[in-house]
């Protein structure tokens, strides 16, 4: 559920309110689209070929799509890599905490761990991989020659330069034993199926979490249980259950994030003034930051405040579906004629100083879900 108390302000007109309340829940049934316990139990309903096999999750999913694991499967044993606080009941899985987006100092002791499970197994053994969108932090051993603080430092680089996810994985994946097929090959002769909660729109599933497990080999089986355009799907089915006419962007976006917003609205804008039946636009896709400033932020906020300067009578909504946008310490947040007359101080100082969250806070604009336990990217929504 997102925290809607600021947003839906009885001191605006009931039209705004209205339209708010609309957004809101278009963004909650896209989250709802990909609740990672339901699409993962959704893959494995009826796999009675999976009964009693080893688990490895790993990812910002991890934790609920073990639990499809428990309910569908009934897993022998195995491992879960999780951002969530240790002491979890997971039965026979190990729960080991680490960090994201830049690994943990004790990273490579739980991925020495996996790889050690990995190694014992045999042709007899079936491995269930749960693999999610954070799992190249949360999962990683450093080849040798490489430790785990040279790992740390190219992240904290790569990701204030506003390196696409797919750099990023790849410069990784070049110093790691586990990544790009490493702990598939490891698991072999042991039959692997991965499902795979996809982050990276529009990729392959071999690039979510740098594809530790994905393997071109007839012993390894690797299926989707949902992605950023289930999420999109999903606004789309919820706006025309309510009579709406929402469609879709047709677009990835991608891109530096601040561009994007303004260029997105722009074209919504221009659209919606030519076809009064439309009541507005759905996209998802992933951008990026180049992080010059010292404010507080995230892709979310700058993509949603880089919409301002043409956003007319219209609303948009960026969020990010983990529920963490960067360091603005929300999921994102929403932005119509009333709340940016609220802001206070310059929009284009916010944004040269990437500090969107301060300017969105003061407006009362961030949208608040805690960590959702999903990850497929982002969703940007338009209304009228």
């Amino acid at each position: 559920m997102i925290h809607r108390a600021l947003l839906l302000d009885p001191r605006v007109d009931q039209a705004t309110r209205t339209r708010r309340a609309r957004a809101l829940e278009l963004a909650e049934a896209a989250l709802s689209a990909v609740e990672p316990e339901a699409a993962t139990a959704r893959v494995l309903a009826g796999r009675t070929d999976l009964s009693g096999c080893t688990v490895l999750a790993f990812g910002k999913a991890a934790v609920p799509m073990a639990r499809a694991a428990l309910a569908c499967c009934a897993p022998r044993g195995g491992i879960v890599l999780t951002l969530q606080e240790p002491g979890l009941d997971l039965g026979p899985l190990r729960v080991r905490q680490g960090a994201h987006p830049i690994p943990a100092a004790d990273a490579a002791q739980h991925g020495a761990e996996v790889l050690a499970l990995a190694q014992g197994l045999g042709a007899s053994d079936v491995v269930l991989c749960l693999v999610s969108g954070g799992g190249s932090a949360l999962l990683e051993l450093p080849r040798p020659g490489i430790d785990i603080e040279q790992i740390r430092q190219l992240t904290a680089s790569m990701l204030r330069s506003g390196a696409p996810i797919a750099e990023l994985n790849a410069a990784r994946s070049a110093l790691s034993a586990l990544k790009a097929g490493g702990l598939a090959r490891a698991l072999l002769p042991a039959r692997v199926v991965n499902v795979v909660l996809s982050d990276v729109p529009g990729e392959p599933l071999s690039l979510v979490a740098s594809g530790p497990t994905v393997l071109d080999d007839p012993r390894v089986q690797t299926l989707a249980a949902a992605d950023n355009q289930t999420a999109v799907q999903g606004v789309l089915a919820a706006a025309a259950e309510r009579g709406m006419l929402v469609e879709p962007l047709g677009r990835l976006l991608e891109g530096e994030a601040r561009t994007v917003g303004r260029t997105l609205m722009e074209a919504a804008a221009e659209a919606l003034a030519r076809d009064p039946r439309i009541d507005g636009f759905v996209g998802g896709g992933e951008t990026t930051v180049t992080v010059r400033g010292r404010g507080r932020g995230g892709r979310n906020g700058e993509l949603v405040l880089g919409a301002a300067s043409c956003l007319g009578e219209h609303l948009i909504l960026s969020l990010a579906t983990d529920g963490a946008d960067g360091t603005s310490g929300s999921a994102g947040a929403m932005l119509d004629a009333a709340l940016l007359a609220g802001g206070g101080g310059a929009v284009d100082q916010a944004l040269a100083d990437n500090d969107s969250a301060s300017w969105l806070a003061r407006a009362g604009a961030l949208l608040s879900t805690g960590l959702t336990g999903t990850n497929v990217a982002d969703v940007v929504i338009v209304l009228r």
